[in-house]
C-alpha cells in the first residue's frame, strides 16, 4: 500500500502489523483453493461423460456438410477432373456438356470461388435433397464477374455421396441445370 511500517509500530489505521500480511495470506490461499476447486470440478465432469456419440442423422449431414465444403475447394482449384468424382457416374453419361461448359468456365476464370449456403436438407435413407443457395465469384483479365442462383443437389450415398441430379440454377456450368 505504499506505507512501510517498522516491527514494533502500528499501522496508521490501528490494526497492528500482522493482519495485513496475514488478509493477504488468507486471500491468496482462498484464490488458490478456488481454482484448485473450480479445475478439479471441470476435469470431472469433462471426463466422466466420454465422447459424444452422434445419432445417425447427425453424422448423415456431417457427411454432407463435409461433401459441401470439398466441392468448394474442389471447384476454386478449377480442376474438371477432381470436379467428376463428386457426380455419380450415371450423371456423368447423361450430361456430358455440364463437364464441357464446367471446362470453358475454368479456363476462362483466373481464379473463380463457390460459396454455398444450405437452406435444407432432406433426407430419406440413402437419398439426398439439399436446397441451397450458391454464389460464384469469378477473376479474368476481362473483369470481375458474379452468380447467384438457387439450386437443389440430389444426392445418392452408396459408396460416397454423389450428384445424381440438378433441380434450377446450375452452379458448376453457370446455365440451366438438367433435372432427371
Amino acid at each position: 500500500f505504499g506505507v512501510r511500517l517498522d516491527p514494533g509500530q502500528d499501522c496508521p489505521y490501528n490494526l497492528p502489523m500482522y493482519s495485513l500480511n496475514h488478509a493477504r495470506r488468507v486471500s491468496s490461499g482462498w484464490l488458490l483453493f478456488f481454482l484448485f476447486v473450480g479445475w478439479s470440478l471441470l476435469s470431472i465432469a469433462g471426463c466422466s461423460k466420454g465422447q459424444v456419440k452422434l445419432t445417425e442423422t447427425e453424422q448423415q449431414i456431417h457427411k454432407i456438410d463435409a461433401f459441401l465444403s470439398d466441392l468448394e475447394v474442389v471447384y476454386g482449384k478449377k480442376d474438371s477432373s477432381t470436379l467428376k468424382p463428386f457426380f455419380s457416374p450415371k450423371f456423368q453419361e447423361e450430361h456430358p456438356e455440364v463437364f464441357k461448359t464446367v471446362q470453358g468456365v475454368f479456363e476462362g476464370a483466373d481464379q473463380i470461388q463457390l460459396d454455398m449456403t444450405v437452406d435444407l436438407i432432406q433426407l430419406d435413407g440413402q437419398k439426398v435433397k439439399v436446397l441451397l443457395h450458391w454464389d460464384v465469384n469469378s477473376q479474368s483479365a476481362q473483369g470481375a464477374l458474379q452468380h447467384r442462383g438457387n439450386t437443389t443437389l440430389k444426392l445418392m450415398e452408396e459408396d460416397a455421396l454423389q450428384i445424381v441430379a440438378l433441380e434450377g440454377d446450375n452452379p458448376f456450368a453457370l446455365t440451366a441445370a438438367p433435372t432427371d
